[in-house]
């Protein structure tokens, strides 16, 4: 493993008239990048003094590294569980005092101005929670509730949101947000992390519903159609559901029909993409002809496999939401004694009727359906279901997405549920977030669901952050095998859509990892060593794409206790990553400050300031920022508040005031140390060459063990992370070679830039990268207001 920092210089353009870039040759321009090279970044020095230092190798094996990334989730998920359960307490405990109507006690989250958060990446306030309701919310939460969440909040600065769903429709979040003008538009009962909670069992549900002509007619919500209202129940519906469940659909009149493709003859699991499908069909609907229960239902339940409803052995849930608007031409009473006996009477028929159309013995008929009163106890035992006609249309989508509450699966436990990865709605660019829920009972009778939201993101950086070597990596996988993080995958808060799950086989295609995979869905402890196939960028992977290496690795897995999640560390061979000796005498820098922190303002030594472009900077020093690669516990700084004394306890230490770090809850890792020590030397060899400096605009250097430093000294985002750079993942991937960022306009307003690394291609006029994407071309420097000269590409001009 070769230990790596990159060396980087933004520099401005010097090639600016046209016959300057129509006489390059790229022998000449090899030379200028070399200059660059020696006066402007200062490679060579700086790698003639780390190669007189002195190093040793890393002797972590995989079995300890997933262990402590075992134990520092389990630590994470316990605090969240115990900060979940004490609102859980606070809400049992209180429930009785909840007021039967709306109080002054919370504003409505359809009114609050908030202002903007980073962390939540949209507009909050922080003081208090709000209050959102349903047409059918009668209790509503009290201030004790809210105390629990502030404190919680105050407690774990990696939380997000919590709130509490109640059963009535009623949802309180903290801290409070406008998620919606409407003030009753939110029902939580309809929502995937209630229903997933409030009957946490696997469910396949098939949807029927009549579209006979009567759907034409016009309902009492509204003016809406009939047909409108059907349509929008089986929309909620689909909402409620997780990829955990399944899902088919039927529309019936005279006769009865199913989704195209394969959507017509399996339940499709109830993903992203499958719902949208399955929405597409719904909204080709159209209304006619005269209603057939029959025909409806024997379609339902041909969705159900007989050998594998047979063969589950009450694992799912096998469940039929019958919708009707018009009486039917026949009874369906025979048929569902047929059909559900096959099954050993395993499917619950739940039934539904709404609007004016259906007299009195059609709604017995289907209150026969719902209690299966033809079919024999002797085939299997009959769930019986419940029929509901909704006088009001308007609460039609409401009844039907709650049709959980009326089976016998609620959860009255005490184990935590954790959701499917999606994103939030509520807020902007946060990634994926994962929900951890608690049902709340009084009596045995369930009440509600409470949830707290973490960033996926800070909830695996151990995993993300995971850094041995170019052919290592981590992944975690739940029990069903569904990939949580995994390289293959974009980073979590990359994501702006809700995925679909990715089976691990997917991923890991070895045959040999299939034993080790189904030890790890089994909650096994294990270590295997097998060959696989390593996918490596050579860049930029947009631009660049990989290439495959066939690797022997080591892989070693654990179960994170108190889940159903399993992690899997996977070191390749000889991916050792060498490490700086402490306290070498090349690294004892006497009398200088090694270690000045980026935040100028909270630095405790005053410096002189000046403005560099759109900047305060100063150029008595570089600076360090300490990315959260560089701690133990990342997730933990990215959302902490640095003050003045956290920036006093990182520049004792890391400048050797004090031997140890006194700031216990936000720890640098053991390495970060020396190699601040080791890069201070680009410090004195970039205020050394200043040859090029009326060019140089900014002088970076990343390193693998987590920080950067810039010359001239000046601050950058907290949430800055050099490893996802195209400067820092094309030279690592050219490893040797000159590497030149097409040019772009600097954020800190140096105007146009080009960023260089190594590495570089030669042309008779134009200078390409390797992906064949322009660097210099006679057109770039053309005098013009807008120049469009970002990722040209040789094939757009020549």
């Amino acid at each position: 493993m070769i230990r790596c920092s990159v060396l980087i210089a933004f520099f401005l353009p010097c090639l600016n008239m046209a016959q300057d870039i129509n006489q390059l040759r790229g022998e000449k321009f090899s030379h200028e990048l070399q200059r660059m090279d020696i006066y402007g970044i200062g490679a060579p020095d700086l790698q003639a003094y780390y190669d007189k230092l002195t190093y040793y190798n890393t002797t972590d094996k995989g079995a300890d590294i997933v262990k402590k990334m075992a134990d520092n989730l389990q630590q994470m998920f316990e605090t969240m569980t115990n900060q979940l359960k004490k609102v859980k307490g606070a809400i049992e405990q209180h429930f009785n005092d909840f007021s039967t109507t709306p109080q002054n006690s919370f504003p409505q989250c359809c009114k609050i101005n908030g202002t903007y958060n980073p962390k939540f990446r949209t507009e909050v306030l922080e003081t208090n929670a709000c209050i959102s309701r349903s047409f059918t919310s009668n209790r509503f939460p009290n201030k004790k509730i809210e105390d629990v969440m502030k404190e919680n909040y105050q407690n774990n600065p990696t939380l997000l949101w919590q709130y509490f769903g109640g059963s009535d429709g009623t949802f309180l979040i903290f801290p409070s947000h406008r998620f919606s003008d409407n003030c009753v538009s939110y029902d939580p009962r309809s929502k995937q992390y209630y229903v997933a909670t409030a009957a946490n069992k696997p469910k396949d549900v098939v949807v029927a519903v009549d579209v006979s002509g009567v759907m034409g007619m016009r309902s009492n919500h509204e003016s809406m159609t009939l047909f409108t209202v059907a349509r929008m129940a089986v929309d909620d519906v689909i909402n409620t559901l997780n990829p955990n469940d399944r899902i088919g659909l039927v529309v019936f009149n005279n006769t009865a029909s199913k989704p195209p493709k394969c959507h017509r003859s399996q339940l499709a699991k109830a993903t992203t993409t499958n719902k949208e499908m399955l929405r597409q069909f719904a909204s080709s609907w159209t209304f006619g002809g005269k209603s057939n229960y029959s025909a409806g239902i024997k379609e339902a339940f041909s969705y159900f496999d007989i050998n594998e409803t047979k063969s589950q052995g009450g694992s799912r849930e096998s469940i039929i939401l019958f919708l009707a608007a018009s009486n039917s031409d026949a009874d369906p009473l025979d048929v569902i004694k047929t059909e559900n006996e096959a099954r050993n009477n395993s499917v619950i028929i739940l039934t539904y009727s709404f609007g004016k159309d259906i007299n009195s013995y059609w709604k017995e008929v289907l209150t026969n359906m719902s209690k299966q009163v033809k079919n024999d106890n002797s085939y299997g035992q009959i769930k019986e279901g419940t029929y509901t006609h909704v006088e009001e249309d308007s609460l039609v989508h409401s009844k039907m997405a709650s049709f959980y509450e009326d089976l016998s699966i609620a959860n009255l436990g005490d184990e935590p549920v954790f959701s499917v990865p999606y994103v939030d709605k509520r807020s902007n660019n946060t990634g994926l977030i994962t929900s951890l829920c608690l049902p709340v009972d009084i009596s045995g009778e369930l009440v509600g669901v409470t949830c707290t939201d973490i960033l996926l993101d800070e909830l695996l950086s151990d995993i993300t952050n995971f850094k041995q070597g170019e052919l290592s990596y981590a992944f975690m996988i739940d029990g069903q095998g569904r990939v949580m993080v995994h390289y293959l995958q974009p980073t979590p808060n990359a994501i702006t859509i809700n995925p679909d799950p990715i089976d691990i086989y997917k991923l890991e295609t070895s045959q040999e990892a299939k034993s080790m995979i189904e030890s790890m869905k089994r909650g096994e402890t294990g270590n295997k060593t097998f060959e696989y196939f390593r996918t490596i960028s050579r860049g930029v992977l947009e631009y660049e794409g990989i290439e495959v290496r066939v690797v022997e690795a080591e892989y070693s897995w654990r179960k994170v206790p108190g889940t159903n999640f399993s992690l899997c560390v996977v070191l390749g061979k000889n991916d050792q990553q060498r490490r700086l000796q402490e306290n070498q005498e090349l690294l004892m820098i006497n009398g200088n400050e090694v270690f000045y922190y980026h935040k100028l303002d909270l630095n405790t030594k005053s410096t002189e300031k000046c403005r560099e472009y759109d900047r305060y900077s100063t150029k008595e020093h570089s600076m360090v920022m300490l990315t959260s690669h560089a701690f133990e516990t990342p997730y933990e700084y990215l959302y902490q508040k640095e003050t003045q004394t956290e920036v006093t306890m990182y520049t004792e230490y890391l400048n050797t005031v004090v031997g140890y770090q006194t700031n216990r809850s936000l720890k640098l890792k053991a390495n970060v140390k020396s190699s601040i020590q080791a890069t201070f030397e680009a410090e004195q060899i970039w205020k050394r060459n200043q040859e090029q400096s009326k060019f140089v605009v900014w002088r970076y250097l990343g390193t693998r063990d987590g920080h950067v430093r810039v010359y001239p000294a000046v601050e950058i985002g907290k949430n800055y992370d050099h490893f996802t750079r195209p400067w820092w993942r094309r030279t690592l991937a050219q490893k040797g070679k000159f590497v030149v960022i097409s040019p772009y306009k600097d954020n800190w307003g140096a105007g146009l830039i080009v960023t260089q690394c190594k590495a570089v291609y030669e042309g008779s006029c134009m200078v390409i990268d390797r992906s064949g994407f322009l660097v210099i071309y006679p057109s770039f420097s053309d005098a013009t207001d807008e120049r469009d000269i970002k990722m040209k590409h040789l094939g757009t001009k020549v």
